[in-house]
């Protein structure tokens, strides 16, 4: 790095940390949204779910329900698997 003939290295690097602070909080800002966003998304999810298994029982009882629901956790570990 070239410095400015009078420019006081303290200050240039104080800057640059300032900067890489700046960078560092705006990225960790993005993370804490992805994870919110995903939170939200698992808790739609799981509210789908349950709605599915309600409908399930009501129309196919609940054995049919249990077996239908261990296919779908099967599949979800497989699909899990190739992420």
């Amino acid at each position: 790095m070239t410095l400015l003939h009078g420019s006081d290295p303290v200050k240039v690097e104080l800057n640059r940390l300032e900067n890489e602070v700046r960078d560092k909080d705006r990225e960790l800002g993005e993370a804490q949204a992805e994870i919110k966003a995903l939170r939200f998304s698992e808790r739609l999810r799981e509210k789908a779910v349950e709605e599915l298994v309600m409908c399930f029982q009501k129309h196919f009882g609940k054995q049919a329900c249990s077996r239908i629901i261990r296919g779908f956790a099967a599949l979800e570990k497989v699909s899990r698997a190739f992420q």
